[in-house]
């Protein structure tokens, strides 16, 4: 049979399923020129068959014999998408992209490759140089922007994107309620309320829309009505998220029995999800099971943003003679925090550079020889043999913390003489801190009413806000108390300010990490299910010098403010006895 006939032959019995029949036909190529074109041909009926072992055999021979043959480049990247072996998804995709550099497909492979992969900020750019070369459907593109920029926490970014899809196709019930998801994120409850009834018009019967309206209980504090929903999912779908926001709302309201119960579950039915591991992670240096705790934790959504892929990830090899790029990827708090475990590192590496936020650079220290305080445009990437996220540091050195106290952040002196002309020592001087961010992911539970302090504010005291933001709920309450405002004092400013004053208050946010770091005396307010960092980990790498005080009650503060009012009461009275003490 001639070449060619023989081609259009088996390509005809694939398209209309005669798969047995192709294969036969391939068996019988006898032309060397076009064995390339036939083992790419053969790799395509046996994916068509679902005999992935065979398919992929076939596909890499073709590539063998002819590696400018982009075909079986593009049959394997949707085999290793339905096997989801994402790893080599990326080193396929990136084949295409170099083989076909100008077609906007290939530029949309990378793209998503990346993002299954957690690159997300690499992904961004790939799916902006598709959009740049007309990529022919912009909803995919746009939605999938809308969920990366979710998943890194800058939800404005995330609504734009979702809209921009929705644009492109009005009723398309699976970005409308990606839209939902993300508006969920602002709490914003009259606005998820008219989103959510719209998409309950495009389709009530939907796995996210339901998923959707549970979250919109939980804001709500229909906790019961949200589980019945959330259990019905579980039963009904195969996907993690469901198990995952269940567990959340057992930890949140104090019911840790029935959250490990069912995150050890959800770990068995899916081993190898990255969010069921991490939240798993999470919960064992909760609980103290660090050996666990501390490899499930780097499955964090953060670390696994692969950026700077040009660098080693510093896996505990030798740093003698080399350097090392450390970088802060999850908050202020944190990175306050953390950056004490750069003190072990330095006994082993005498060239470090932390890279953090160009608004917290000030916060630290540029005086201790080894560790370089700086920002993204001030590093040369090709000079690091060596990269790692700040908080992965803490899996080498948690065990010998305690042997290191000194503190990266900076007091400046000239500053703090200043400031410390502006404050009334007559009183007890206190720093507070009632409410963090609004999109944190304790909230809105972390953060206590300002009235609710009402009692403690009455007090004879000295108090001076930190925080930046008053959040509309306290304002009434804010404007008629005596605190006085430093909220607008920035990052740098903070640790010199509150050098000088007695003791702070805080709920769990960055002040208290700043405030322990300087040494200040503190005292936290922490909720009934809080961050794991203040589990049995805060045991091993405590603030000497901080008080805790934990909610015993879900959504009440009231016997924890009672009992920090009692003490605060006997400080200022022992205050004032020492002040009248000294003045006679």
């Amino acid at each position: 049979m001639n070449n060619n006939l023989l081609l259009k032959k088996i390509i005809d019995l694939f398209q209309s399923n005669n798969l047995n029949e192709a294969l036969i036909l391939c068996d019988q190529n006898y032309n060397d020129t076009s064995e390339h074109i036939v083992k790419n041909l053969k790799g395509a009926i046996y994916f068509k068959q679902k005999n992935f072992y065979l398919a992929k055999k076939n596909f890499l021979k073709s590539i063998e014999l002819n590696k400018n043959f982009i075909d079986p480049f593009k049959n394997l990247y949707s085999l290793f998408i339905t096997t989801k072996d994402y790893e080599n998804l990326i080193i396929i995709a990136k084949k295409i992209l170099e083989l076909d550099k100008k077609n906007s497909s290939s530029h949309f492979k990378l793209a998503y490759a990346l993002e299954m992969n957690g690159n997300l900020t690499q992904s961004i750019n790939f799916y902006n140089s598709a959009i740049s070369l007309d990529f022919n459907d912009k909803k995919m593109i746009y939605n999938n922007l809308g969920n990366i920029y979710l998943t890194l926490d800058k939800t404005d970014k995330s609504i734009e994107f979702f809209s921009l899809a929705l644009e492109k196709d009005q009723n398309n019930k699976i970005i409308f309620n990606n839209l939902v998801n993300a508006q969920i994120k602002t709490r914003n409850i009259d606005k998820i309320e008219k989103l959510l009834n719209q998409a309950k018009v495009l389709d009530e019967n939907y796995n996210e829309y339901l998923h959707n309206k549970a979250q919109l209980l939980i804001l709500k504090k229909q906790f019961e009505k949200a589980i019945i929903i959330l259990k019905d999912l579980i039963k009904n779908y195969k996907d993690s998220k469901y198990s995952l926001l269940l567990a959340k709302i057992y930890f949140t309201t104090g019911d840790k029995v029935k959250g490990n119960n069912l995150i050890n579950e959800t770990v068995i039915s899916f081993p190898k999800d990255l969010s069921v591991i991490n939240f798993k992670g999470m919960r064992d240096l909760s609980d103290g099971n660090f050996e666990n705790g501390w490899k499930f934790y780097e499955s964090r959504r953060t670390a696994l943003n692969k950026i700077y892929p040009e660098i080693p990830e510093w896996n505990g090899e030798t740093l003698i003679d080399k350097k090392i790029l450390v970088y802060n990827e999850q908050g202020i708090g944190d990175c306050i925090q953390f950056s004490k475990y750069l003190f072990p590192l330095k006994k082993i590496c005498k060239n470090i550079d932390f890279l953090v936020d160009k608004k917290i650079c000030e916060m630290f220290s540029k005086d201790i020889i080894g560790i370089n305080i700086c920002t993204k445009n001030e590093i040369t990437l090709s000079a690091y043999d060596f990269k790692i996220p700040l908080a992965s540091l803490l899996k080498f050195f948690y065990k010998d913390i305690n042997k290191f106290n000194e503190s990266l952040i900076y007091i400046d002196p000239v500053k703090s003489n200043n400031y410390k002309k502006e404050i009334d020592t007559s009183k007890i001087n206190i720093g507070l801190v009632w409410s963090g961010s609004f999109y944190g992911p304790k909230e809105p539970y972390s953060s206590i009413p300002l009235s609710k302090m009402n009692n403690i504010l009455n007090l004879n005291a000295n108090f001076y806000c930190l925080q930046n933001e008053i959040r509309f709920d306290d304002k009434s309450t804010f404007e008629k108390s005596n605190i006085i405002n430093y909220g607008h004092l920035s990052f740098g400013d903070i640790p010199s300010f509150a050098h000088n004053l007695d003791l702070i208050i805080s709920t769990d946010t960055s002040f208290i990490h700043m405030s322990g770091s300087i040494k200040k005396e503190t005292w936290g307010l922490i909720p009934i299910d809080p961050d794991w960092r203040w589990g049995k980990f805060y045991d091993l790498d405590p603030y000497f010098n901080s008080k805790i005080y934990k909610q015993k009650n879900f959504d009440n503060w009231d016997e924890t403010l009672n009992t920090l009012q009692y003490d605060l009461k006997k400080k200022i009275e022992f205050f004032n006895s020492k002040t009248k003490m000294t003045n006679n």
